[in-house]
């Protein structure tokens, strides 16, 4: 939260107090001879009929408040702006209301009852205001833990102030002779609310102010961005750097452009699968013999003859490298929790403070599309909170489906505020539209604002689709930056959002046509995992994707336009939060936290391993037998593979040590490989036939070459263990493993993760040859780059050969001359 909003709420937190923006504020208690007459102006003034007394003479007004007084545990003050009495506020202890035995309430509860009086002139947010200034003063004086209202159900008004400050509508309640709607708002959720709205509403400055980033960090930002290009190009073989000096340690190379104008000198360290660990205090750059600056732009530039990136797609690639380079420089300018307290934070403070993005992508965060302004609200790493926006979209032309046990009326139930259902179904009324001819669907503000708004005029204009407001929850986007945490109900699911803009290789939309099927999907890998007791016994699980829904645009069909980005404008989906049965000394955490390095060199990893007290083989092995084995079983058992990177996967940690794991975006990427089994129909398409070779690659290629080797590289570079030892406890793993399941030992041959060496295959020459779209997510396996074989670490541990990596790494000439 930006500093005006935090200032703008601490400072209401009195009954005496100037609030930012509005003026001075104050409660005093009601004295009823002092004060009848304001009360009996203020209960007939027309915008008072809610209140209950309009049209009430001054003794039956003087009757109401002395029964009020002598009520046990209610007490009235009169609130007081800038010197004049402006406003009535009734606090009430839940347990001495007629709420009693009709809701369910808990100890500490208070309620309050608010009456504005009407301004001279109005004053701009100071209902909201005043609002604030009140909760403030019960949260704080009574100590309450939560407060409690119920308006009328028919007073629309109130529902938006009280969703807007934070409270849950529960349900109706009979009260008297009043239908009510009763709410609730813990503190919490109150400050979060609170400090949002301010961001939105009252701090103009606060999401569009931009500050050029000094030079200073610019240039460490392209530094640390030409590391990477060179690591992780030279690993894929698109780079070729020359050892031009043997050191004790390090070995010193030197990479020449093609024309010999720009020449890069540095120390570097070549680990097992060609990981080159560069010395980045050891980079030059010279031209004509003169140290010149680092830019990561400009090395594209210049190595683009052994890039080869098609001249329709260069520009589009420097900018992506680009706006990775502003995220970089964003990070680092940020305010971020120190490791030591990063290692026990919650899950959404994890998010957020990652700072690398794919760690085998050079162009990791493009985010084409957003503007500076739209970076600050809705990047993973501002942590700024958001709101949905919601649609109507007709049935006719949309797809809801779920899970078994769930339907769309108790999905939108369960997501949307009771009172705010009723203000969706009064526009629609008001369209002359009926509810059930309609679902909801929740949509990205930036989608919504830079997309649905215009490209679907059509769909806007014949109400095929109506615009029915803001969603009360609050949302932070994930790293994979279209997964939305809802910050409001922490163990409410998540919300996965389509997001038209150009990141990593793909238009981050969602298909109508998948979500015809993903919870299908998620059902029936569900159920294998859940019966499996291997699996249960290892904690592993995922992450049900349990309700989708799409909207088919007749212009953007796939028969009129084929598979492109515009047929996945407007979907959504719905996952399971991990959040639900969480203990309290349990934490969540990104598994690509554990590759998290901050700018001083300090290691989550290591910090999350001396934290559990293990030594670091204990504690690896531990995670090993979270995260590896289960894949192992998934693929030997059941010839099931994920897309298991740290972004998909979400650990448990108990005081630092893993216990389980969660694997998350099941229906786009899982895949059943060269299985017949049979499946329920409209499954098919995931079945993938594949040579051995190739299937393999879901453990070579997305675990050891996209995770293991660079946790691998942090363990070596802090002391903490040998490459030889890392791939040893890999290989016991995997030993172990077999060793306990002998009836898949013919797939252990097929699919031999000991094979002395496996297909390269090049995430950075997918994105290269087209940062548009990567891979057709219908074959994957047929956009495919290669680059040779990489010489497998494990093969050291295949019988008999036990003592091929004894010194614990592979020399880097015949690292290298092995892998050509």
């Amino acid at each position: 939260m930006n500093s005006k909003a935090n200032q703008a709420l601490s400072e209401s937190f009195y009954a005496d107090r100037h609030i930012a923006g509005i003026g001075q504020l104050q409660l005093v208690p009601m004295v009823l001879e002092q004060h009848l007459d304001l009360i009996y102006e203020w209960v007939n003034q027309p915008h008072a009929s809610f209140w209950g007394l309009m049209g009430a003479s001054r003794d039956m007004v003087r009757k109401e408040y002395e029964n009020l007084q002598a009520q046990p545990g209610h007490r009235v003050y009169i609130g007081v702006y800038n010197g004049t009495p402006m406003f009535l506020l009734e606090v009430y202890e839940a347990e001495f209301s007629p709420l009693v035995n009709k809701v369910i309430l808990q100890p500490r509860d208070y309620g309050i009852h608010l009456l504005v009086a009407q301004a001279n002139q109005p004053i701009h947010h100071f209902t909201f205001g005043v609002m604030v200034f009140c909760m403030d003063f019960v949260f704080n004086q009574f100590k309450a833990g939560r407060i409690v209202v119920e308006p009328d159900s028919n007073n629309e008004k109130i529902h938006r102030l009280n969703r807007v400050v934070g409270f849950r509508h529960q349900g109706k309640v009979k009260l008297g002779d009043k239908l009510a709607y009763w709410a609730t708002c813990t503190q919490q959720q109150f400050k979060l609310a609170v400090n949002a709205y301010i961001d939105l509403n009252l701090d103009s400055k606060g999401t569009s102010q931009f500050s050029p980033f000094d030079s200073d960090l610019w240039n460490t930002v392209n530094l640390k961005l030409v590391k990477k290009m060179i690591a992780e190009w030279s690993h894929e073989r698109i780079l070729e750097p020359k050892k031009i000096n043997s050191l004790q340690s390090l070995d010193r190379y030197r990479l020449v452009n093609q024309d010999a104008s720009v020449v890069y000198e540095f120390n570097a360290q070549v680990l097992s699968l060609n990981h080159w660990s560069i010395d980045e205090l050891t980079m030059e750059r010279k031209s004509d013999n003169k140290a010149i600056r680092f830019d990561a732009v400009e090395f594209v530039c210049e190595f683009n003859s052994e890039l080869k990136i098609p001249k329709d797609k260069l520009v589009t690639y420097l900018e992506e490298v680009t706006s990775t380079l502003y995220s970089a420089a964003y990070k680092r300018c940020s305010s971020r929790l120190p490791i030591n307290e990063l290692i026990i934070a919650d899950l959404e403070n994890i998010e957020a403070a990652m700072t690398e993005g794919h760690p085998c992508f050079v162009a990791n965060n493009g985010r084409i599309g957003f503007n500076a302004e739209d970076f600050n609200r809705y990047a993973p790493e501002a942590a700024f909170p958001m709101h949905l926006e919601w649609l109507a979209i007709t049935r006719e032309k949309a797809v809801f489906s779920c899970v078994p046990d769930l339907n769309y009326e108790a999905l939108i139930t369960q997501e949307l505020d009771p009172s705010l259902i009723d203000t969706f179904k009064d526009k629609l009324r008001e369209c002359g539209k009926t509810w059930s001819d309609y679902y909801c669907i929740p949509v990205h503000p930036w989608q919504w604002k830079n997309k649905i708004s215009t490209l679907f005029s059509r769909e806007l204009s014949c109400k095929d689709i109506i615009y029915l407001g803001r969603g009360s929850d609050l949302y932070q986007a994930q790293q994979s930056i279209r997964t939305l945490l809802n910050l409001s109900r922490s163990k409410q699911r998540y919300v996965k959002v389509a997001l038209s803009i150009l990141n990593m290789g793909f238009v981050r939309g969602l298909s109508a046509e998948y979500m015809a099927v993903t919870p299908a999907i998620n059902t029936w890998v569900a159920e294998l995992i859940e019966h499996d007791n291997e699996i249960n016994r290892l904690n592993f699980s995922i992450l049900k994707e349990e309700a989708a829904i799409g909207y088919f645009n007749d212009y953007y069909s796939p028969e009129k336009v084929g598979n492109t980005a515009y047929n996945k404008m407007l979907s959504a989906l719905w996952r399971e939060s991990p959040k639900v049965g969480m203990k309290s000394e349990q934490r969540l955490m990104t598994m690509a936290s554990l590759l998290h390095i901050e700018d001083d060199g300090d290691s989550f990893l290591k910090a999350l391993i001396n934290y559990s007290g293990l030594t670091a083989e204990q504690w690896l092995t531990q995670y090993l037998n979270c995260y590896f084995t289960p894949l192992l079983h998934c693929l030997y058992a059941h010839q099931l593979v994920f897309m298991p990177h740290g972004e998909n996967l979400i650990l448990k940690v108990e005081r630092g040590v893993p216990v389980a794991a969660y694997m998350k975006d099941i229906g786009e990427e899982v895949c059943l490989l060269n299985s017949d089994l049979a499946l329920p129909k409209g499954l098919e398409r995931l079945h993938v036939k594949v040579s051995d070779d190739i299937a393999i690659l879901s453990i070579f290629t997305d675990v050891f070459d996209g995770f293991f080797r660079f946790m691998a590289a942090i363990l070596v570079e802090r002391n903490l263990m040998s490459e030889y030892d890392f791939w040893q406890l890999v290989a016991e793993n995997v030993k172990n493993y077999q060793h306990r399941f002998p009836q898949y030992s013919e797939r252990f041959k097929a699919w031999d993760l000991f094979a002395p060496t496996f297909l390269h295959s090049c995430l950075n020459r997918l994105q290269l040859r087209n940062n548009f779209k990567m891979v057709d997510l219908s074959d994957p396996a047929g956009a495919l780059q290669f680059s040779g074989t990489l010489n497998n670490p494990m093969a050291a541990f295949a019988e008999p050969q036990v003592n091929a990596m004894s010194d614990g790494k592979i020399s880097n000439d015949e690292q290298r001359g092995k892998e050509r």
